[in-house]
């Protein structure tokens, strides 16, 4: 599932890495999820993002969230294997290009 949001008119007085911090907190908080683990947070650059992964329910997921020109991106998949993603998982999940 990819989503967007347009943060423009309301962007938080955050830093880069507290924005994507708090996504991933605020996500996580509403569907409450487990065993979170963040693999990377890039803060720098034209297109900084966070990825994670985590347990809800009976699901696996994987979500990358990037903050590009104040919109956030969201990619996500979601398993029934809670052990891990296939590699077409990642490879969907990295997909992602803005330009």
């Amino acid at each position: 599932m990819i989503a967007w949001t347009d943060k423009s008119a309301h962007f938080p007085d955050k830093t880069v890495k507290q924005f994507l911090e708090g996504s991933r907190d605020g996500s996580i908080s509403n569907i409450k999820g487990t065993n979170v683990v963040t693999e990377k947070i890039v803060t720098t650059g034209s297109q900084p993002y966070i990825e994670y992964t985590y347990n809800a329910d009976k699901l696996k997921g994987k979500t990358r969230i990037y903050l590009i020109n104040k919109v956030q991106y969201t990619i996500l998949v979601l398993s029934e294997n809670k052990t891990n993603f296939t590699a077409t998982a990642n490879k969907f999940i990295r997909s992602f290009s803005h330009n």
